[in-house]
């Protein structure tokens, strides 16, 4: 079994003034309706490495990586596939397309297999 987390925050809050009248800098604000995932984390538990479409990672059993980057390719999913078994990715359907960490989702997700089912 593979694990995945997504790291995500709230849409910040204004900062105070500073007793220098100066303002701290702010961190983006998501647009609405979106998350901005700050990390991308997958724990390998399985037996086998599992490779990752558009990350262009493998994560060999027993790993844990943190996906850094923007990928520009399979954007409205994570796709995924055990590196010696069979051709198909499972997936997560993003609904949305997402470049990687740092990126917005806007999407809702779900999870489906290469044969449809969800």
């Amino acid at each position: 079994v593979a694990s995945a987390s997504m790291r995500g925050g709230p849409t910040p809050r204004p900062e105070t003034a500073e007793a220098s009248h100066r303002r701290r800098r702010r961190p983006s604000r998501p647009s609405s309706g979106c998350v901005r995932i700050d990390k991308f984390v997958v724990r390998n538990q399985c037996n086998q490495t599992v490779e990752f479409r558009g990350f262009s990672r493998h994560v060999a059993a027993g790993q844990t990586v943190f996906f850094r980057g923007q990928r520009t390719v399979d954007l409205a999913r994570i796709s995924w596939r055990l590196q010696d078994g069979p051709r198909d990715y499972d997936f997560i359907a993003l609904n949305g397309n997402w470049s990687g960490p740092g990126g917005e989702l806007c999407g809702h997700p779900n999870y489906g297999t290469w044969y449809g089912f969800t």
